[in-house]
């Protein structure tokens, strides 16, 4: 499903397209994909101006995390989706249904991306283009990976990282400094993020007894 979902990216990218080149879609005088700009009554409000920009965006970000880390933790669903995150053979040994399982998990996920897409553009971009924010999953990806797939870690990992893609440009803009320096640090910690994995796998040592003993263990033990 990994190969599939990331394949369906382009037909949703060319569907995009061909949605905001029809009339009903494009603004007057413009033959380009391009949605009209939206209402001001549609905007998030801002909570903080100026250079900051925060909008209400930045709460519902908030609740979704307070929200899914409930789910996770307090609920039937949210058990079972652990248990098969965890060991899909103990999840089916233990009675869950694992189709069901996983459509319950891209409906949440299907809905908190639709939430994040409804905040750049209510809140970010005020107008829909081709190819906006392409970026933004391959960089959530490794915010899940640093947040180790944990709802607050989550939230802390996208705070370091939205503090980079914003003080990147800010940088450029006011030292010449070029954005791709954020880049390869940003690089360099999915490098130290895979380094325990590839360690584990790669690097073994035989210990007295005849049996394999790690040279490197991850966070979790």
């Amino acid at each position: 499903e990994v190969i599939v979902t990331i394949m369906l990216n382009y037909v949703a990218l060319n569907l995009l397209v061909y949605l905001l080149s029809l009339p009903v879609f494009l603004p007057p005088g413009h033959a380009n994909a391009i949605s009209r700009p939206t209402l001001p009554s549609a905007q998030l409000p801002l909570l903080a101006g100026g250079g900051l920009r925060v909008n209400l965006g930045i709460v519902l970000a908030a609740l979704a995390v307070v929200g899914v880390a409930l789910l996770l933790r307090r609920t039937t669903l949210g058990f079972r989706i652990r248990m098969l995150g965890a060991s899909q053979g103990a999840a089916r040994a233990a009675g869950v249904s694992i189709p069901r399982t996983i459509t319950a998990v891209f409906i949440l996920a299907g809905g908190l991306c639709g939430l994040a897409g409804a905040v750049q553009i209510l809140g970010v971009s005020n107008q829909l283009v081709p190819n906006y924010g392409v970026t933004i999953g391959f960089t959530a990806i490794i915010v899940a990976l640093l947040g180790r797939a944990r709802p607050g870690g989550v939230a802390l990992a996208a705070l370091l990282f939205g503090a980079f893609q914003a003080g990147g440009l800010q940088m450029q803009a006011s030292t010449s400094v070029p954005i791709e320096l954020v880049q390869v640090i940003e690089a360099v910690i999915v490098f130290f993020i895979a380094a325990p994995a590839l360690i584990r796998a790669i690097y073994r040592i035989r210990t007295t007894g005849g049996g394999l003993r790690l040279i490197s263990q991850g966070w979790g033990g």
